[in-house]
């Protein structure tokens, strides 16, 4: 009887410990990364309920420009002013209760919104508990870091002022495609991607390899400009020609392709837009045309460098003077010639000729593929090629040396047919998947693609490399609608439990709960064993101060 006293007291001792605990419900820690404008989803699901009743609390609501809340499957309320939220149904479904948050403008990295949902649940027949029976789920949404793109935008930048002509194609296509990655990464959610993005951009932009500036174009039209006879010309269009003529030798001492190729092509329009002078129908050419036969009658290998050059500076000028209307420049140029022709040096025979060199310069040059170069430096290497085989037969060594050394430049100056941006530009368009939603985009991009093909079996430099750019500048528009119809934004579905920060400056109730339930189940449990030996020990005194009772055995057997 005594343990039973015992044992109903206890039990008692304990129901009241457990009663005075709160009430405690899944609490849901989450951090999440929002930038301003962006829209974060937070999600509470329940199973087989036929309404729901509570209130949406929000810490620091400053950071959302705008909630909004929905219930799917029923039929409610949401109240922005207090938070209310009541929603009914006629029969028990899962629930789930959204909550749609857009980061406002203002909100600043490492502001925390703890978002505590007070909620009663609805039976079947569409009433609340007979007695308040709340219930509690939480969220925590902080700005853990704005996205930086700073660092992206910069290089971006960067490269945008750079000129394509001043490098060579491989290494500005491989920036082009950085460059087109770097502008799909704007919309990135992700900080490393933004992060990876600008370093690869940097490192393409900082391995650009500059253009050997190549001057061959610029010295042709000059050596165009130099042969014409001033004559021949009014004084008005040959002015413009001698300006044009003193820019163009400027420009050779310049570093930059663009300012060699603009004043080409502006001294090129200069000598087109030459105008000449009433003809003279009585222009003698007879000895000019004799002058420039005996020119033409001579071989170069027997003659010295020096006094060849000057023959042939001459003879160039003879030739151009035959379209000349005027008597005086014609006659001057035969008679430049002739003097030329006459300060010809005979070079000295040697008897021991070494044509190792010339043989090996021509060897390497015989063993060239024609299709992989490009077509102006390929004609330019057949003509000192051309020039080397009349040298194999000269007795003169330094004709014989001049001869090696004029072909071994002219292949070390072939332009080789350079596709490297074009297939850089066809590898990059494979890494991607094709959407139907940019259905009109792939199909640009399937035509440049044909394209492509067709130019990797050509050699037109400039259609090659404008191609590339083209396909590269296509995917970069490609990769920002792929961002765009990708979106931004964030669910979360009760994500796993993490360990709360204790911090009392900022937690929400939910962190202080935790804490709340394990002091009081200590005291309260101290509470059950203080009671629990009071009762044992005043009946143990109640027992000892009970007297003993003696029976005598004898008198009861009697």
């Amino acid at each position: 009887m005594k343990s039973f006293y015992k044992y109903t007291i206890l039990v008692i001792c304990l129901l009241l410990c457990f009663s005075t605990i709160p009430v405690l419900a899944e609490t849901v820690n989450a951090d999440v990364s929002g930038e301003p404008n962006e829209q974060i989803v937070v999600e509470f699901s329940y199973t087989g309920i036929a309404g729901i009743n509570g209130t949406v609390n929000l810490s620091n609501p400053d950071i959302f420009s705008q909630v909004d809340v929905e219930v799917t499957g029923l039929q409610g309320f949401y109240n922005p002013d207090n938070g209310v939220v009541s929603f009914y149904g006629t029969k028990n479904i899962d629930v789930t209760v959204i909550l749609r948050l857009t980061v406002a403008n203002t909100a600043q990295a490492g502001n925390v919104c703890d978002i505590t949902f007070v909620y009663e649940t609805v039976t079947e027949d569409g009433d609340l508990p007979s007695e308040p029976d709340y219930k509690y789920d939480y969220a925590t949404v902080t700005i853990v870091n704005s996205i930086n793109f700073d660092a992206l935008k910069a290089q971006i930048a960067r490269a945008e002022t750079l000129n394509e002509s001043k490098y060579t194609a491989v290494s500005w296509a491989k920036m082009k495609t950085a460059l087109a990655n770097a502008r799909g990464a704007l919309t990135s959610r992700s900080q490393d991607e933004v992060d990876k993005r600008a370093k690869e951009l940097k490192s393409a932009i900082d391995n650009l390899v500059e253009l050997s500036v190549d001057y061959s174009e610029l010295k042709k039209q000059i050596q165009r400009a130099e042969d014409l006879v001033k004559d021949d010309y009014t004084e008005e269009s040959w002015n413009e020609l001698e300006k044009a003529l003193s820019n163009a030798k400027e420009a050779l001492n310049s570093k930059d392709q663009l300012t060699v190729n603009n004043a080409a092509s502006q001294l090129k329009a200069a000598i087109n837009d030459l105008e000449q002078k009433e003809n003279d129908p009585d222009v003698n050419y007879y000895e000019l045309r004799r002058q420039i036969g005996i020119a033409e009658g001579l071989k170069e290998v027997n003659y010295t460098p020096e006094s060849w050059s000057q023959l042939k500076s001459a003879l160039s000028k003879a030739r151009a003077a035959l379209s000349s209307t005027n008597q005086n420049a014609v006659d001057k140029a035969a008679s430049d010639l002739e003097h030329a022709i006459e300060a010809l040096v005979r070079a000295t025979a040697s008897e021991n000729i070494d044509y190792t060199e010339l043989l090996r310069q021509i060897a390497v040059a015989e063993s060239l593929n024609e299709m992989d170069y490009l077509v102006d430096s390929w004609n330019e290497m057949i003509e000192a090629l051309e020039y080397a085989y009349t040298a194999t037969n000269s007795t003169v060594q330094s004709a014989v040396d001049m001869a090696a050394t004029s072909l071994k430049e002219a292949i070390e100056k072939l332009v080789r047919v350079d596709y490297s941006a074009l297939l850089a530009a066809i590898d990059e368009v494979n890494k991607y998947t094709e959407s139907n939603e940019i259905a009109d985009l792939w199909d640009k991009m399937h035509k440049l693609l044909n394209e492509a093909q067709i130019l990797l079996t050509g050699r037109d430099q400039n259609a090659i490399n404008k191609c590339a750019e083209e396909i590269a500048q296509l995917l970069s528009e490609i990769i920002k609608k792929m961002s765009e119809l990708a979106g931004s934004t964030v669910i979360i579905e009760k994500p796993i439990p993490t360990e709360p920060d204790y911090d009392f400056c900022n937690m929400g109730m939910h962190r202080v709960w935790p804490i709340l339930f394990w002091v009081s189940l200590v005291l309260n449990l101290a509470f059950v064993a203080l009671i629990t030996t009071f009762i044992l020990r005043k009946r143990r005194k109640e027992s000892d101060d009970t007297p003993l009772v003696d029976y005598d055995i004898s008198d009861d057997e009697e």
